[in-house]
């Protein structure tokens, strides 16, 4: 018999500084054909900063919008219970803005 193959554990580690996180109110997405560039952007008239700039496969963002799609919300992230009005899911919101 073949043995079994168990799922390979792998370590991952966080510093300090990304542990904390970084607050955004707004992003940017631009992208080429090999990559998707995100800035999460602080924006505090009459300026804003970049506080995070992350950058994407187009297969990985296929499935984070995969993920995103999958998530019925309205707001706030407060799960539509059929009564309100009906919600679109939350990566078509981002889109329509």
């Amino acid at each position: 018999m073949a043995e079994e193959k168990k799922p390979q554990e792998v370590g991952i580690k966080i510093t300090d500084e990304i542990l904390r996180g970084a607050y955004a109110n707004n992003m940017v997405v631009a992208h080429s054909k090999e990559e998707f560039f995100v800035d999460f952007i602080n924006v505090i008239p009459p300026q804003g900063i970049v506080t995070a700039r992350v950058i994407i496969s187009p297969g990985h963002m296929k499935r984070i919008i995969k993920a995103l799609s999958g998530t019925e919300t309205c707001g706030f992230g407060l799960k539509s219970d059929g009564l309100a009005n009906k919600c679109e899911s939350t990566i078509y919101q981002a889109l329509k803005n």
